[in-house]
């Protein structure tokens, strides 16, 4: 099974709506993106999938902008994610929305030689994840 899908798999078999969730986001009334805030040792922002007409648009970051609500609302002190050092424009959207890159491991994947990198974000407590 692919990595996207043993995510997506994993989120509906082990579904936990107190400590997880998903959004998928809607432009012309089609889906153009989605995210998925899973539970770990700390809330972990999981795929960033933007359809490429609506890059530019503000989609991932409105996206990436419920997990920290959300988390923060159901407990969590804090949200990780990882991703790849060529993903150049979530790196972005991931530093703006607060994010601190903590950590960079080189590693061989999809045929090429990347650097993944952990980014980390502390959460304020007592939020509405509905706001």
């Amino acid at each position: 099974m692919h990595t996207i899908e043993r995510i997506v798999a994993d989120f509906l078999n082990s579904h936990d709506p107190q400590r997880e969730r998903a959004w998928i986001a809607e432009y012309d009334g089609a889906p153009v993106g989605c995210v998925y805030c899973m539970r770990d040792d700390a809330a972990r922002l999981r795929l960033l999938p933007v359809e490429t007409s609506a890059r530019g648009l503000g989609v991932g970051s409105a996206l990436v902008e419920q997990c920290p609500r959300f988390a923060t609302a159901a407990g969590y002190r804090e949200i990780v994610l990882w991703t790849n050092d060529v993903r150049t424009s979530a790196r972005h959207i991931h530093h703006r929305a607060g994010f601190e890159l903590v950590e960079s491991n080189p590693h061989h994947s999809f045929g090429v030689d990347l650097l993944g990198r952990t980014w980390r974000r502390a959460l304020d407590s007592g939020a509405d994840p509905d706001r």
